[in-house]
């Protein structure tokens, strides 16, 4: 865990489709590198690809792509936070709390 002035955070490494956590929280930052094909990152408030998806990203092959959420207070979950990754060699970092 990280602090950046009064937040705490954790940052989470995702190379394939997984829970990130379990129960609410806020999204603070994602940054989504495309691999060797062209990625996209989807995030549902849940804690499995069902249910409501909160955020989209999609990149380029061999680019990247990323949002922070900080300046407008974080990105609200209440279920959970599950990433569903999709392309070749994607990676992708997610900020939480």
């Amino acid at each position: 865990m990280a602090t950046k002035g009064h937040m705490l955070y954790n940052k989470t490494r995702v190379a394939t489709s997984a829970g990130v956590k379990t129960g609410a929280g806020k999204i603070w930052a994602i940054l989504l590198f495309g691999g060797s094909a062209n990625s996209s990152l989807l995030i549902y408030d849940n804690t499995s690809a069902t249910g409501t998806d909160i955020l989209a990203i999609n990149t380029l092959a061999a680019s990247s792509s990323g949002v922070t959420l900080v300046d407008l207070g974080g990105l609200d979950f209440t279920t959970g936070l599950y990433a569903s990754i999709a392309g070749t060699g994607a990676v992708a970092y997610i900020w939480w709390g």
